[in-house]
Protein backbone atom coordinates (compact mmCIF):
# COMPACT_ATOMS: atom_id res chain seq x y z
CA UNK A 1 0.00 0.00 0.00
CA UNK A 2 1.15 3.46 -0.80
CA UNK A 3 0.11 6.46 1.12
CA UNK A 4 -2.18 8.84 -0.61
CA UNK A 5 -0.32 11.55 -2.50
CA UNK A 6 2.84 9.49 -2.69
CA UNK A 7 3.87 8.08 -6.08
CA UNK A 8 4.67 4.39 -6.17
CA UNK A 9 8.33 3.45 -6.07
CA UNK A 10 8.41 1.62 -9.46
CA UNK A 11 11.89 1.43 -10.90
CA UNK A 12 10.38 1.57 -14.42
CA UNK A 13 8.58 4.77 -15.21
CA UNK A 14 5.00 4.08 -16.17
CA UNK A 15 3.79 5.50 -19.46
CA UNK A 16 1.62 8.60 -19.18
CA UNK A 17 -2.12 8.21 -19.29
CA UNK A 18 -4.03 10.06 -22.02
CA UNK A 19 -7.28 11.79 -21.22
CA UNK A 20 -10.11 9.22 -21.13
CA UNK A 21 -8.03 6.63 -19.26
CA UNK A 22 -5.95 5.28 -22.18
CA UNK A 23 -2.30 4.80 -21.55
CA UNK A 24 0.00 6.51 -24.07
CA UNK A 25 2.59 4.11 -25.68
CA UNK A 26 5.85 5.41 -27.18
CA UNK A 27 6.41 4.16 -30.85
CA UNK A 28 9.84 3.55 -32.51
CA UNK A 29 11.36 5.91 -35.10
CA UNK A 30 10.62 3.48 -37.95
CA UNK A 31 6.97 3.20 -36.85
CA UNK A 32 6.64 6.94 -36.75
CA UNK A 33 8.35 7.47 -40.15
CA UNK A 34 6.87 4.77 -42.36
CA UNK A 35 7.44 6.57 -45.68
CA UNK A 36 11.12 7.21 -45.06
CA UNK A 37 11.53 3.64 -43.86
CA UNK A 38 9.96 2.28 -47.04
CA UNK A 39 12.20 4.44 -49.22
CA UNK A 40 15.25 3.29 -47.32
CA UNK A 41 14.31 -0.37 -47.81
CA UNK A 42 13.93 0.19 -51.55
CA UNK A 43 17.35 1.85 -51.77
CA UNK A 44 18.95 -1.04 -49.87
CA UNK A 45 17.33 -3.58 -52.22
CA UNK A 46 18.62 -1.68 -55.28
CA UNK A 47 22.16 -1.51 -53.88
CA UNK A 48 22.14 -5.23 -53.02
CA UNK A 49 20.85 -6.13 -56.50
CA UNK A 50 23.53 -3.97 -58.15
CA UNK A 51 26.29 -5.57 -56.12
CA UNK A 52 24.99 -9.06 -56.93
CA UNK A 53 24.93 -8.25 -60.68
CA UNK A 54 28.51 -6.90 -60.74
CA UNK A 55 29.74 -9.79 -58.69
CA UNK A 56 28.85 -12.21 -61.60
CA UNK A 57 31.40 -10.62 -63.99
CA UNK A 58 35.16 -10.86 -63.49
CA UNK A 59 36.64 -7.72 -62.04
CA UNK A 60 39.08 -5.80 -64.18
CA UNK A 61 42.66 -5.67 -62.88
CA UNK A 62 43.56 -2.77 -60.67
CA UNK A 63 44.12 0.42 -62.68
CA UNK A 64 42.34 -0.99 -65.76
CA UNK A 65 38.81 -0.42 -66.86
CA UNK A 66 36.66 -3.45 -67.67
CA UNK A 67 36.36 -4.20 -71.37
CA UNK A 68 33.21 -5.30 -73.07
CA UNK A 69 33.86 -8.70 -74.67
CA UNK A 70 31.75 -7.99 -77.73
CA UNK A 71 33.43 -4.67 -78.34
CA UNK A 72 36.86 -6.30 -77.95
CA UNK A 73 36.03 -8.87 -80.61
CA UNK A 74 34.79 -6.14 -82.96
CA UNK A 75 37.95 -4.10 -82.43
CA UNK A 76 40.06 -7.19 -83.00
CA UNK A 77 38.30 -7.77 -86.32
CA UNK A 78 39.14 -4.22 -87.41
CA UNK A 79 42.83 -4.47 -86.61
CA UNK A 80 45.16 -4.86 -89.65
CA UNK A 81 46.42 -8.34 -90.30
CA UNK A 82 50.17 -8.22 -89.75
CA UNK A 83 50.59 -11.62 -91.38
CA UNK A 84 49.06 -10.37 -94.62
CA UNK A 85 51.40 -7.37 -94.64
CA UNK A 86 54.40 -9.62 -94.13
CA UNK A 87 53.20 -11.87 -96.96
CA UNK A 88 52.97 -8.93 -99.35
CA UNK A 89 56.44 -7.69 -98.37
CA UNK A 90 57.92 -11.17 -98.84
CA UNK A 91 56.19 -11.72 -102.20
CA UNK A 92 59.17 -10.45 -104.28
CA UNK A 93 61.34 -13.20 -102.71
CA UNK A 94 59.13 -15.77 -104.44
CA UNK A 95 59.49 -14.21 -107.88
CA UNK A 96 62.82 -15.91 -108.52
CA UNK A 97 66.36 -14.53 -108.98
CA UNK A 98 66.87 -10.95 -110.12
CA UNK A 99 67.50 -10.27 -113.82
CA UNK A 100 71.26 -9.59 -114.17
CA UNK A 101 70.71 -7.68 -117.42
CA UNK A 102 68.39 -5.22 -115.68
CA UNK A 103 71.27 -4.47 -113.29
CA UNK A 104 73.99 -4.28 -115.95
CA UNK A 105 72.18 -2.09 -118.48
CA UNK A 106 69.90 0.96 -118.14
CA UNK A 107 66.15 0.53 -118.27
CA UNK A 108 63.84 2.93 -120.11
CA UNK A 109 60.52 3.07 -121.92
CA UNK A 110 60.67 1.80 -125.48
CA UNK A 111 60.89 4.54 -128.12
CA UNK A 112 59.97 4.41 -131.82
CA UNK A 113 61.24 6.84 -134.47
CA UNK A 114 60.50 6.98 -138.20
CA UNK A 115 61.33 9.13 -141.17
CA UNK A 116 62.56 9.21 -144.76
CA UNK A 117 66.02 10.06 -146.05
CA UNK A 118 68.95 11.28 -143.98
CA UNK A 119 68.31 12.25 -140.36
CA UNK A 120 69.82 12.61 -136.89
CA UNK A 121 67.89 11.00 -134.03
CA UNK A 122 68.59 11.41 -130.30
CA UNK A 123 69.08 8.14 -128.41
CA UNK A 124 66.98 7.41 -125.29
CA UNK A 125 69.78 5.69 -123.34
CA UNK A 126 73.53 5.11 -123.35
CA UNK A 127 73.05 1.40 -124.12
CA UNK A 128 70.11 0.05 -126.10
CA UNK A 129 68.87 -2.45 -128.65
CA UNK A 130 67.76 -1.02 -132.03
CA UNK A 131 65.40 -2.77 -134.43
CA UNK A 132 65.57 -0.98 -137.79
CA UNK A 133 63.88 -1.22 -141.18
CA UNK A 134 64.59 0.52 -144.49
CA UNK A 135 62.58 0.60 -147.71
CA UNK A 136 64.86 1.92 -150.40
CA UNK A 137 67.39 1.02 -153.12
CA UNK A 138 70.43 3.05 -152.08
CA UNK A 139 72.88 3.00 -149.21
CA UNK A 140 71.37 2.58 -145.72
CA UNK A 141 73.60 3.11 -142.69
CA UNK A 142 73.14 3.75 -138.96
CA UNK A 143 76.08 5.36 -137.14
CA UNK A 144 76.16 6.26 -133.43
CA UNK A 145 77.72 9.65 -132.60
CA UNK A 146 78.53 11.51 -129.38
CA UNK A 147 77.68 15.06 -128.30
CA UNK A 148 80.54 16.39 -130.45
CA UNK A 149 79.05 14.54 -133.46
CA UNK A 150 82.02 12.20 -133.52
CA UNK A 151 81.49 8.45 -134.16
CA UNK A 152 81.60 6.28 -131.03
CA UNK A 153 82.72 3.24 -133.04
CA UNK A 154 79.23 1.70 -133.32
CA UNK A 155 78.38 1.28 -137.00
CA UNK A 156 75.11 -0.60 -136.55
CA UNK A 157 74.07 -1.02 -140.21
CA UNK A 158 75.81 -0.48 -143.51
CA UNK A 159 74.04 -2.09 -146.44
CA UNK A 160 72.46 -1.44 -149.82
CA UNK A 161 68.70 -1.51 -150.44
CA UNK A 162 66.03 -2.82 -148.10
CA UNK A 163 66.89 -3.86 -144.56
CA UNK A 164 65.31 -5.42 -141.48
CA UNK A 165 67.27 -6.46 -138.39
CA UNK A 166 68.21 -5.84 -134.76
CA UNK A 167 71.51 -4.41 -133.51
CA UNK A 168 72.83 -2.82 -130.30
CA UNK A 169 75.01 0.15 -129.36
CA UNK A 170 76.94 1.26 -126.28
CA UNK A 171 78.40 -2.17 -125.52
CA UNK A 172 81.99 -1.34 -126.57
CA UNK A 173 82.20 1.71 -124.25
CA UNK A 174 84.41 3.62 -126.68
CA UNK A 175 82.33 6.78 -126.40
CA UNK A 176 79.17 8.23 -124.87
CA UNK A 177 76.30 7.84 -127.37
CA UNK A 178 74.17 10.94 -127.90
CA UNK A 179 72.54 10.55 -131.32
CA UNK A 180 72.18 8.27 -134.32
CA UNK A 181 73.02 9.41 -137.82
CA UNK A 182 70.75 7.80 -140.40
CA UNK A 183 71.74 7.67 -144.07
CA UNK A 184 68.89 6.48 -146.30
CA UNK A 185 67.19 7.07 -149.63
CA UNK A 186 63.83 5.67 -148.50
CA UNK A 187 61.53 5.36 -145.51
CA UNK A 188 63.01 3.96 -142.31
CA UNK A 189 62.01 3.08 -138.73
CA UNK A 190 64.00 2.78 -135.49
CA UNK A 191 62.67 1.01 -132.39
CA UNK A 192 64.76 1.45 -129.21
CA UNK A 193 64.40 -1.09 -126.38
CA UNK A 194 66.34 -1.96 -123.19
CA UNK A 195 68.89 -4.77 -123.36
CA UNK A 196 66.93 -6.68 -120.73
CA UNK A 197 64.13 -7.21 -123.29
CA UNK A 198 66.36 -9.10 -125.74
CA UNK A 199 65.36 -12.73 -126.37
CA UNK A 200 67.28 -15.54 -124.68
CA UNK A 201 69.85 -17.42 -126.77
CA UNK A 202 68.90 -21.06 -126.27
CA UNK A 203 71.17 -23.54 -128.01
CA UNK A 204 70.92 -24.91 -130.58
CA UNK A 205 69.80 -21.73 -132.34
CA UNK A 206 69.12 -20.86 -135.97
CA UNK A 207 67.88 -17.64 -137.58
CA UNK A 208 68.55 -15.09 -140.33
CA UNK A 209 70.00 -11.59 -140.47
CA UNK A 210 71.17 -9.26 -137.70
CA UNK A 211 70.13 -10.34 -134.19
CA UNK A 212 70.75 -9.56 -130.50
CA UNK A 213 70.41 -12.10 -127.68
CA UNK A 214 70.88 -12.51 -123.95
CA UNK A 215 73.03 -15.49 -122.96
CA UNK A 216 72.97 -16.99 -119.44
CA UNK A 217 74.48 -20.40 -120.21
CA UNK A 218 77.81 -21.95 -119.32
CA UNK A 219 81.14 -21.57 -121.07
CA UNK A 220 81.57 -23.97 -123.97
CA UNK A 221 82.47 -24.53 -127.59
CA UNK A 222 80.04 -23.37 -130.28
CA UNK A 223 79.86 -24.78 -133.79
CA UNK A 224 78.88 -21.74 -135.91
CA UNK A 225 77.80 -21.63 -139.56
CA UNK A 226 76.63 -18.92 -141.98
CA UNK A 227 75.27 -19.00 -145.53
CA UNK A 228 75.50 -15.54 -147.10
CA UNK A 229 77.57 -13.11 -149.16
CA UNK A 230 78.32 -10.18 -146.85
CA UNK A 231 80.10 -9.68 -143.55
CA UNK A 232 79.33 -12.23 -140.82
CA UNK A 233 80.25 -11.54 -137.19
CA UNK A 234 79.46 -13.13 -133.85
CA UNK A 235 80.44 -11.05 -130.80
CA UNK A 236 79.95 -11.92 -127.14
CA UNK A 237 79.78 -9.12 -124.55
CA UNK A 238 80.22 -10.42 -121.00
CA UNK A 239 80.54 -8.08 -118.06
CA UNK A 240 84.18 -7.19 -118.72
CA UNK A 241 85.92 -7.68 -122.09
CA UNK A 242 84.08 -8.25 -125.41
CA UNK A 243 85.01 -11.32 -127.44
CA UNK A 244 84.84 -11.29 -131.25
CA UNK A 245 84.14 -14.96 -131.95
CA UNK A 246 83.67 -14.78 -135.75
CA UNK A 247 84.49 -12.11 -138.35
CA UNK A 248 84.26 -13.39 -141.91
CA UNK A 249 82.90 -12.49 -145.37
CA UNK A 250 80.40 -14.83 -147.01
CA UNK A 251 79.89 -18.44 -145.98
CA UNK A 252 81.39 -19.69 -142.75
CA UNK A 253 81.66 -22.88 -140.70
CA UNK A 254 83.82 -23.33 -137.61
CA UNK A 255 84.08 -23.84 -133.86
CA UNK A 256 84.70 -21.02 -131.39
CA UNK A 257 85.02 -20.74 -127.55
CA UNK A 258 82.27 -18.91 -125.71
CA UNK A 259 82.47 -17.62 -122.15
CA UNK A 260 79.76 -18.10 -119.53
CA UNK A 261 76.89 -15.67 -119.16
CA UNK A 262 75.42 -13.31 -118.36
CA UNK A 263 76.44 -11.85 -121.69
CA UNK A 264 74.97 -10.13 -124.73
CA UNK A 265 75.53 -11.88 -128.07
CA UNK A 266 75.26 -9.86 -131.29
CA UNK A 267 75.19 -11.39 -134.76
CA UNK A 268 75.71 -9.54 -138.04
CA UNK A 269 74.63 -11.53 -141.09
CA UNK A 270 72.95 -11.16 -144.46
CA UNK A 271 71.95 -14.82 -144.67
CA UNK A 272 70.94 -17.73 -142.46
CA UNK A 273 73.12 -18.75 -139.51
CA UNK A 274 73.19 -21.40 -136.82
CA UNK A 275 74.93 -22.04 -133.47
CA UNK A 276 75.28 -25.57 -132.08
CA UNK A 277 76.82 -26.56 -128.76
CA UNK A 278 79.66 -29.09 -128.96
Amino acid sequence: MTAPGVEPENPQQQPPVEPGGKRKVDRSWFARHKILTALGVIVVIIVIASIATQGGSPEAPSGEEPTDAGQGEADQGQQPNDDEGETEEQAPENEGPADPFADLYPGFDEVSESGSGDAVVAVPASVAMVTATHDGSGNFSITVIDEANQPTGDLLVNTIGSYSGTTAYGLNQLGEPASIQVTADGAWTLDFAPMSTAPELTLPAESEGDSVFRYTGDAGTWAVSHSGQSNFTVTEYPELIPSLLVNEIGNYSGSVPAVAGPAIVTITADGTWSIQPE
